[in-house]
């Protein structure tokens, strides 16, 4: 018997790997383990830790039989065109590393403004008015800076999660595919 550990409401499914846990959307990667105890006494640490509380995880018997239907319920897959997912996984990619140059260029930028400002305190007197006007810019560079450097580290995670390699590894396997040729193994002469 095997057993994972998911949310089935939001296709979620944990991933255990040398006693990391986190959570994973491919099936693929899901944990399996070998005992019910087992599988229970990790489903409960999780419920119980803050990190997974807003999951509904629950343990699934990987053994039984699912009825297909159960699998395509909630959608329409009859117009679904994985190459085309794929072609927009690309296009996607290259949006997101725009944004990231933009950002970087923000940050630069901005890095620039704070240092203008610290060395406008440096270098001059200033009376309560000014010292305070020095002050709000300050702040609000640097806030502004806390805002573009936030979504920079999301930006860099979609980029590390996109991996346009592995895009590129799946549009060889792609075209591999198109090009694959049978190779009999004993009636050669239906093939000749």
């Amino acid at each position: 018997m095997s057993y994972m550990i998911c949310d089935n409401s939001k296709n979620i499914y944990v991933n255990q790997i040398v006693g990391i846990v986190r959570l994973t959307t491919e099936i693929s990667e899901a944990t399996l383990w070998k005992t019910l105890k087992a599988a229970t006494n990790m489903c409960k640490s999780l419920r119980n830790s803050k990190e997974f509380k807003e999951y509904n995880l629950q343990i699934k018997d990987v053994n039984k039989k699912v009825k297909r239907l159960d699998l395509l319920e909630d959608t329409d897959y009859t117009e679904y065109n994985t190459y085309d997912k794929l072609n927009e996984i690309n296009e996607i990619f290259g949006q997101i590393s725009k944004r990231q140059t933009y950002l970087l260029a923000k940050l630069q930028e901005i890095d620039l403004k704070i240092s203008d400002i610290e060395h406008y305190a440096e270098m001059y007197e200033l009376n309560a008015a000014k010292g305070y006007k020095v002050y709000k810019m300050l702040h609000d560079a640097r806030n502004e800076r806390r805002t573009y450097k936030e979504e920079l580290k999301v930006v860099e995670m979609m980029l590390r999660t996109l991996n346009l390699q592995s895009v590129g590894k799946v549009e060889r396997h792609i075209k591999e595919l198109k090009n694959a040729k049978y190779r009999p193994r004993i009636y050669k002469e239906l093939f000749a």
